[in-house]
């Protein structure tokens, strides 16, 4: 591999990093649905996330692992190299002997200076970025590297600051060896004029030979964190920064194990950019030949490291490993003769990802009995022998090891919706929710999606599949404390479940059974909401009082309609807020073909026909309508505020159902032609634009 093709991969990652962070483009971005994945989840292998299993990995680590005394350096990469160098300088010239130093010019001079070089990095990297984004369209001619212009070297510094600073010209004018030649004057210098650039000049010596000679280099970065540890200055975190590039010189020279167990120290030091770089080694690896594999997969860290990048399919922006490479690791691991049974579940679990369910079953045979992984790919097993319930069982007692804040839930997949990580609890808890289901185990799969977070299917359940009776005795008896007064963004799904119940209640016309399940804010809303339909409907008030009250019903079922009564689900998709729509459960769940193991049940069927939601989507812009449309029928002709409600009513509708707004206006052209609004109307033959608002209305029925 050569030295440009891995600089271009590291600048192509920063660029997208940059740019994007760590995620994946996800469009309008709607969460996966369990339910909806049917036989793929529950019988497809976890997804490793490779940053996580890394760190896994890292917890792990002592100094017998890594090469000696690599552990305990703290990396610095949040400091710039320019602020370091210049406060390194205040330091030593502070202490100097010289008098005539004019201290303030020197620096302000050596500002100027290392600003040029700092200049120049800047634009070589904003160049380099523009060339890996245009690719092979990229015109060098057109858009050249830009040139380096040496700046003059200021006098008055230190010896050791002016050796370093004189190298580093020669350096970035790619003169390599002279500026190679000129740092090792400079280390050759008695210890008390060199105390702050030994380390720097020894890190770039290193830098300079990490690509020509790799085994020099990696003597030069050793020599960095020796002299870091005699005491001498290493403002920049050059001890820590070294280990990983003494790891790309092992990798050059085709160490990889080496080159594992450094870039992993590196890790260790809190830098995160070991990251990449162990995706492109592991990727190497599964290139090379059967016999060299054997050699890495006897070695345990670079073995479980290798294994995490399978595993995590390659790790963020690099193509998943083919199943030949794959398969050619599963046979140098075979080839090894490894002994150690702690790694048996992940092998097992690389095993099933690849579809060879035999040798799957001979590494679950291995694993220890608390092996979480392997007892989970051995329920995957059980399911593909048609064993749904022992199946069911052996997740069962995964799940309650693999609690939310339980013991290892090391396990865990990348959810690339919300971009974080998910914890094993909740895939374990969406898949036997899906079995459950399956087995007509209706309150079962409810209570465990809900406790998973798959609240979307547990919605579908709560809201199609249990009776209102049902749903009530689960929620009074598990649930009978929402805990929360106040509805908010961080809803916990007790309160959630019983907001949900309490709109389905609603819905029914049940509002006073329905009213303990609303949040307060919604218990007092709902209030008002059934006291102006009850005065809308008493005849001993007169027909203008009657009027307002209907007028303020119908603002409020208008406005305030989703969270009263607005179904969780198809059509108003109140999960969502009202703002976006999905094809629903039912019509999912309603095709039983190619599905064997969580296909739904006649039964499940059945209650959902027995469940079916309003017809329109935003269903309570409808009742609003309708009753506006019984205010105004109490309301006198040729009048403005019947004009107005006629207006604003047909313009709940208009947009979404001309044809049923029209009943609206055609009233509106007849019974109030008198009118402005009705002239307007007449005029145009539609509704007259109004300036208005929700807010604005529910403030003026009050």
């Amino acid at each position: 591999m050569s030295t440009r093709w891995i600089e271009r991969i590291f600048a192509v990652f920063f660029l997208i990093s940059i740019f994007t962070g760590i995620s994946r483009p996800c469009g309008p971005g709607l969460p996966n649905r369990v339910l909806e994945e049917r036989d793929d989840y529950v019988l497809k292998p976890p997804e490793g996330y490779f940053a996580v299993e890394i760190e896994r990995i890292r917890q792990t680590l002592d100094g017998t692992q890594l090469p000696g005394g690599l552990l305990g350096y703290e990396s610095k990469n949040n400091i710039e190299t320019s602020d370091a160098d210049l406060s390194d300088l205040k330091k030593a010239m502070g202490n100097a002997d010289a008098d005539n130093l004019n201290l303030q010019t020197a620096i302000e001079e050596y500002k100027k200076a290392r600003r040029v070089i700092s200049n120049f990095k800047k634009a070589e990297r904003q160049w380099q970025r523009e060339k890996n984004v245009w690719g092979h369209r990229f015109d060098a001619n057109q858009s050249p590297a830009p040139e380096f212009i040496p700046p003059d070297i200021p006098a008055g510094l230190p010896v050791e600051f002016d050796d370093y600073f004189r190298g580093a010209v020669l350096y970035h004018q790619g003169r390599f060896d002279a500026a190679k030649s000129v740092w090792e004057r400079l280390l050759q210098r008695p210890e008390n004029k060199r105390k702050y650039r030994s380390t720097w000049a020894a890190y770039m010596i290193g830098r300079v030979l990490v690509d020509s000679e790799p085994e020099d280099a990696a003597e030069w970065f050793g020599l960095v964190r020796r002299l870091a540890g005699e005491g001498f200055a290493d403002s920049q975190g050059l001890a820590a920064a070294s280990i990983g590039w003494e790891a790309r010189a092992e990798f050059n020279r085709g160490n990889y194990s080496q080159a594992i167990a450094l870039y992993m120290a590196q890790f260790a030091t809190g830098d995160r950019t070991a990251l990449p770089s162990l995706q492109i080694v592991c990727a190497d690896v599964l290139r090379s030949d059967i016999g060299v594999q054997k050699e890495i997969a006897a070695n345990p860290l670079a073995r479980k490291v290798v294994t995490a990048y399978i595993l995590s399919h390659g790790g963020p922006f690099h193509r998943p490993p083919s199943p030949e490479l794959i398969n050619k690791w599963l046979k140098a691991i075979e080839g090894a003769n490894i002994n150690t049974i702690d790694e048996a579940g992940r092998f097992a679990w690389m095993s099933y990802s690849m579809g060879q369910t035999g040798l799957a079953r001979r590494w679950v045979s291995k694993a220890p009995q608390n092996d979480i992984m392997a007892q989970w790919i051995g329920a995957k097993l059980l399911l593909q022998e048609g064993k749904v319930s022992d199946a069911t069982k052996q997740l069962v007692r995964v799940a309650r090891i693999v609690a939310p804040n339980g013991q290892m839930n090391e396990y865990q997949k990348y959810d690339y919706f919300d971009n974080s990580v998910v914890p094993a609890a909740k895939v374990i808890r969406g898949e036997l929710g899906s079995l459950y289901l399956s087995q007509r185990q209706y309150i079962e799969s409810l209570d465990t999606l809900m406790r998973g977070g798959h609240w979307e299917d547990a919605a579908y359940i709560a809201e199609r599949i249990l009776t209102v009776e049902e749903l009530q005795t689960y929620i009074d008896k598990t649930w009978p404390d929402g805990g929360e007064d106040n509805l908010s963004q961080e809803m916990s799904v007790a309160t959630m479940l019983r907001f949900l119940f309490a709109r389905r209640l609603a819905r029914l016309g049940r509002f006073e059974d329905a009213r303990p399940y609303y949040p307060v804010k919604w218990q007092k809303r709902l209030d008002v909401y059934t006291r102006a339909l009850w005065d809308g409907d008493r005849r001993r008030l007169s027909g203008p009082e009657r009027a307002s009250a209907l007028w303020k019903a119908a603002v409020i079922a208008r406005y305030e309609g989703m969270e009263l009564m607005g179904t969780e689900l198809e059509p108003d998709w109140s999960v969502y807020s009202g703002k976006y729509n999905r094809k629903p459960m039912t019509d999912i769940r309603g095709n039983r073909q190619f599905v064997k193991i969580t296909s739904s049940s006649s039964d499940e069927i059945q209650r959902t026909q027995q469940t079916i939601p309003p017809e329109e989507r935003f269903h309570y812009r409808y009742i609003a309508a309708q009753l506006a449309w019984r205010a105004a029928e109490l309301m006198p002709d040729n009048s403005d505020q019947t004009a107005r409600v006629l207006c604003i009513a047909g313009s709940w509708l208009k947009a979404r159902d001309p044809g049923e707004a029209d009943k609206f206006y055609k009233s509106l052209v007849i019974r109030c032609r008198k009118t402005n609004l009705g002239r307007e109307a007449d005029k145009i033959r539609w509704f007259p634009n109004m300036e208005y608002s929700g807010a604005f209305l529910l403030k003026e029925v009050e």
